[in-house]
């Protein structure tokens, strides 16, 4: 009797990291034969929240926290990673060699580290996921250990050349509901584009502070005048994450604005689909969201995201004309996202145009083909 097939996923530590991870594994556990599929998470919170909703909707996901991850300061961080790599490696080490898996995939970032020195070690298949335009720390140390590297956004460069002859852009796998939800275009109807005026405020499912205060400052008296600079008739939902969520509130109640802080969406692809514009961090994730629901964007890209990823991670969607840019750290941000929000909200024609751009950037197939190519490996 052929044993089942065994694949691995070894990271976390974000829904940045996860997310895409579980709309794979959701095609891989529809397929026939279906293999078997173990995720060995962060001891973060954050992977606790997303994968065990995800264990009980997905019958066969199987996951454990496994991997430390270093907590604190930087100084801190700096100093306690390497005890923190060699405990995460000797878990993973016992792991694998019980679950003897056929390919082991990392996700990026600290906690895939670990899994894949593991890995390694037993000589089995490694693949990288990397979504950004930059190739994270992680990929890059790892990638001379892996069989392939998939990516998401066009990568802006390859730190080496050995790397030539693994990589291969698939797109960025986004959850199943966005795929349904904005299936066949309807975000780009222009029928339904005439009454949405919803500006959508996203900053991220752990928040953001510096994009919430760019925020408090574009709806100031000083930026907007005495109302809130918005055209007639649109509405505000922000998500501020739970640091920012009562300030929030307040803000929007006592300046009388048309505003509803959230602490976090749970509904995204819906309220996506209501937007008229979005204002937002540009994680490769949150970019391919967007792109699927074919929203018009101002992007503040995260200034200390390694390697700048998020800069050029946006500069794609403003070379494409589906985004405009702004800089968090131009002393006058506030300023900048004030002006572009009375022009865009107050142009249909404009959102429209960089509605269809956004949709020409979506692929909705990334899952499904990541899937495909994983089930192929190793060849």
């Amino acid at each position: 009797m052929t044993r089942r097939r065994t694949i691995v996923f070894v990271g976390g530590g974000s829904g940045g990291h996860l997310f895409p991870a579980l709309a794979v594994i959701e095609q891989l556990l529809s397929s026939v034969p279906a293999p078997r599929v173990v995720v060995l998470s962060s001891e973060r919170r954050i992977d606790r929240q997303i994968l065990e909703p995800a264990a009980a909707r997905l019958p066969g996901l199987e996951w454990e926290s496994v991997f430390p991850v270093p907590r604190g300061g930087w100084l801190q961080r700096q100093l306690t990673a390497p005890l923190k790599l060699l405990q995460g490696r000797r878990r993973g080490l016992r792991l694998l060699r019980a679950l003897r898996p056929q390919l082991v995939v990392g996700l990026g970032a600290f906690a895939s580290v670990p899994g894949v020195l593991a890995a390694s070690q037993l000589q089995l298949p490694v693949v990288l996921l990397e979504w950004n335009t930059v190739p994270g720390t992680a990929t890059r140390l790892l990638a001379s250990r892996a069989v392939r590297i998939f990516h998401g956004l066009p990568l802006k460069s390859c730190s080496s050349a050995t790397w030539a002859d693994k990589v291969e852009q698939t797109g960025v796998p986004i959850r199943s509901d966005f795929v349904t939800a904005t299936g066949a275009g309807a975000a780009a109807d222009a029928d339904r584009f005439n009454d949405r005026r919803l500006l959508l405020i996203l900053g991220g499912s752990q928040g953001a502070s510096r994009l919430n205060q760019i925020v408090r400052g574009i709806f100031s008296e000083r930026i907007c005048g005495s109302r809130t600079g918005l055209s007639d008739g649109w509405t505000i939902l922000h998500q501020t994450g739970e640091a920012d969520l009562t300030e929030f509130q307040r803000f929007y109640a006592e300046r009388g604005l048309p505003g509803e802080a959230v602490a976090f969406l749970h509904d995204l692809p819906a309220q996506l689909l209501r937007a008229g514009l979005v204002i937002s961090r540009a994680g490769a994730v949150t970019l391919a969201e967007i792109a699927a629901a074919a929203v018009p964007s101002i992007l503040l890209p995260l200034s200390s995201a390694a390697g700048n990823h998020q800069h050029w991670n946006a500069d794609l969607f403003r070379q494409a004309g589906a985004g405009r840019v702004v800089c968090e750290t131009d002393i006058d941000a506030s300023g900048n996202a004030g002006s572009l929000i009375s022009e865009l909200c107050g142009s249909l024609d404009r959102r429209r145009q960089m509605s269809m751009a956004a949709k020409g950037l979506a692929r909705s197939d990334a899952a499904k083909v990541l899937a495909e190519r994983l089930a192929q490996l190793p060849e």
